[in-house]
């Protein structure tokens, strides 16, 4: 494999990984990924960047290049943010380098957020066992087994989901029809939440063809998803730490 082939099966892997929507979260992730090429076997670029006087992106090699574009669509955060958190330092008026504490956030994993989507009727006891497991891992998982319905509780729901950076789908035979969950589905999928689905019970996802968009229905049957074969918690337990290694890590 040529170190081009090797940069982009890198890049690839990083582009896997949500990008978070609250600003600090997206500084923190831009830090963490420039300290990342520095340190793999091949070190994609240096710690020294020059800011372009016309772009206005930081350039070092054609590889970082790549990366802003790829990776951010050249839309990253503003280099003064890094700056300020203590990840850049400006050594002239175009000219940055990374700092130790960028370089020491390669260890680090910023918390996921996670929405978990479920029938009460069929999945409540499994999703608990999900939300569980995920916040002990340090994410930040949330089920909406305290929430009464309501129209404000819709609006609040929609706004939680919309802000996650995944959705965990929990399928089994009598998940569908469910009205709830359709709108889950569809309020993740249109703002771009990356949805991780779950089946249990022997769950057919063909089944769920008429109570989803097309659309939707297409999207998520590309998505490769975990599978419980026997419903037992040796099962359940591997289901979870399959469902973690999605997140980009692998517990201890």
């Amino acid at each position: 494999m040529t170190e081009q082939e090797q940069f982009e099966a890198w890049l690839a892997k990083i582009c896997e990984r949500p990008l978070p929507k609250n600003q600090v979260a997206r500084v923190w992730t831009l830090a963490r990924e420039l300290a990342e090429g520095v340190y793999t076997p091949e070190r994609f670029w240096n710690t020294y960047f020059v800011r372009d006087q016309h772009s206005k992106h930081l350039t070092t090699n054609n590889y970082l290049r790549r990366y802003l574009e790829l990776r951010w669509d050249n839309s990253e955060p503003h280099y003064e943010l890094l700056e300020l958190r203590g990840f850049l330092e400006k050594n002239n008026r175009d000219n940055y380098r990374l700092t130790r504490q960028a370089m020491e956030l390669v260890d680090e994993v910023e918390p996921a957020t996670v929405f978990i989507s479920y029938s009460r009727k069929q999945s409540s006891a499994f999703a608990l066992l999900i939300h569980t497991w995920l916040n002990k891992e340090g994410y930040t998982a949330f089920l909406d087994k305290e929430l009464n319905a309501g129209v404000q509780w819709r609006a609040d729901l929609q706004k939680r989901i919309q802000g996650c950076d995944f959705l965990v789908a929990v399928f089994g035979k009598e998940t569908f029809p469910s009205t709830n969950i359709v709108d889950e589905l569809n309020w993740a999928f249109e703002a771009g939440v990356r949805i991780i689905p779950i089946w249990h019970e022997s769950y057919d996802f063909q089944t769920a063809r008429s109570h989803l968009p097309d659309e939707l229905f297409a999207a998520l049957d590309e998505l490769n998803a975990v599978r419980i074969l026997e419903e037992n918690p040796l099962q359940y337990e591997a289901a979870i730490l399959a469902l973690i290694n999605r997140f980009g890590v692998t517990p201890e």
